[in-house]
């Protein structure tokens, strides 16, 4: 009887032992999982840039990437974390700024909401800018010089079927194809590659569309662009775009010089609002008072809505056109000599 309960005894003591022990064991893990969670790696707070490539919820980069720049505590609790949460297929690739001094949690929720490191900067390029603009704008931007731009448009290759044109005698080669949009682009971003991805932007806009159209009206691209960017530098409303483009081809049909004002400013190498007498006999062959036909090259990058009006023209016999008085940008278009005068005399 007495060894009996002896037994029992020893039995319960052994069990609640090992109750006890498999207790503290949980606590002990909790504890370390929770520190490893919440607690910092380092509250000193120092910055580490780390570049983090999301590879699937099998991959080890991550927790190694962050445990070698002292930013996490354990690997494994990472690990248990991320996945217990179902956070794996949320975290997001990039170059992230983490602190020494944020927990695990923290660093994950940065990774799940994709904060990751700025290093890019937007840049809005108007319709209508020249190359020279388009350089300004890119050295505002703070990526590299206005000249490093125009030595690489000027000088660089860069292989496109559309820009195969004679380029002998244009101020600028790449005048009217550096497609005017919204970018976002690297800090780090060197000329060329800026310039390949606004031609590559044109090259998606012009598309086989478009194309065809200027196939079927006997046109290069090289011709429907540069009709774009005088229309593009003309028009002020939106649905005279059209118009002009038709004044524009019947004045060429006729053989008269279409004798546009942004023409000769653009050989003048700048914009006013006014023209003078004088300025109408700068020699250049962008000078279409001067020289009949096309100019020799574009004179600004048209954006598509000057790209589809110059493909596009209106059904019209117009051969004139001059601007309303009252400064709202519209025009007054004419058929003839006689009501153009007429017109002037009327929007003086």
């Amino acid at each position: 009887m007495f060894n009996l309960k002896r037994k029992k005894l020893i039995a319960s003591t052994i069990i609640m032992s090992v109750l006890i022990l498999i207790f503290l064991s949980v606590c002990f893990i909790y504890k370390y999982y929770h520190d490893n969670i919440y607690m910092p790696a380092d509250k000193k707070g120092n910055i580490k840039n780390v570049e983090l490539d999301i590879k699937g919820s099998a991959s080890n980069d991550i927790p190694n990437s962050l445990y070698d720049a002292g930013l996490i505590k354990s690997k494994i609790s990472f690990k248990v974390y991320v996945r217990y949460h179902h956070f794996y297929d949320k975290l997001k690739a990039g170059k992230y700024d983490f602190n020494t001094g944020m927990s695990t949690a923290q660093i994950v929720d940065k990774m799940v909401k994709g904060q990751v490191k700025d290093d890019t900067v937007k840049v809005v390029i108007p319709e209508g800018y020249t190359v020279k603009k388009v350089a300004d704008v890119l050295q505002d931007a703070g990526l590299f010089s206005a000249q490093e731009f125009l030595d690489a448009a000027q000088n660089t290759n860069f292989d496109f079927d559309f820009l195969n044109y004679p380029a002998q005698k244009r101020l600028w080669k790449l005048e009217g194809y550096l497609f005017p949009d919204t970018y976002v682009l690297s800090k780090k971003a060197d000329p060329e590659t800026v310039i390949k991805k606004m031609l590559g932007r044109f090259d998606q806009i012009f598309d086989e569309d478009m194309r065809s159209q200027a196939k079927a009206k006997n046109m290069s691209i090289d011709q429907v662009v540069i009709v774009a960017s005088i229309i593009e530098r003309e028009a002020k409303v939106e649905n005279e775009r059209p118009i002009m483009a038709a004044v524009y081809y019947n004045r060429l049909k006729k053989k008269m010089p279409l004798q546009v004002d942004a023409t000769v400013l653009y050989a003048l190498g700048k914009w006013k609002d006014k023209v003078f007498l004088k300025d109408l006999k700068v020699d250049s062959p962008y000078n279409t008072y001067k020289y009949a036909g096309l100019p020799v090259g574009p004179i600004s990058n048209p954006g598509k809505s000057s790209l589809v009006a110059a493909l596009n023209p209106e059904n019209v016999n117009y051969l004139y056109y001059v601007l309303k008085k009252g400064g709202n940008g519209e025009h007054v278009f004419s058929n003839t000599y006689s009501e153009h005068m007429k017109a002037v005399s009327a929007n003086k």
